[in-house]
């Protein structure tokens, strides 16, 4: 099953602690601890920064919060992965 939240897809699916993954990932990430980085402006990016930030779609602007949410999401899975393989 696959659920679009906010733009983002979320996979649910039961893993080794019988709970839904979503329900997982916000009990394994401190949202006070997330920092969000200061990005350079475009024109002194490195250009190996600068194709990165537009072949990955990360050239528009975002609000914090949306910055916040993606690292939260980000930061969770990983904690899920090595949940996973330990």
């Amino acid at each position: 099953m696959i659920l679009l939240l906010k733009n983002y897809l979320v996979y649910l699916y039961i893993n080794p602690y019988k709970v839904l993954n979503f329900d997982f990932l916000h009990t394994q990430v401190s949202s006070e601890l997330i920092t969000v980085p200061k990005w350079l402006p475009m024109a002194d990016m490195h250009p190996v920064d600068y194709y990165s930030t537009f072949t990955k779609n990360c050239s528009g602007v975002f609000t914090q919060e949306e910055i916040r949410s993606i690292r939260a999401s980000y930061y969770a899975m990983c904690a899920e992965a090595d949940a996973m393989l330990g």
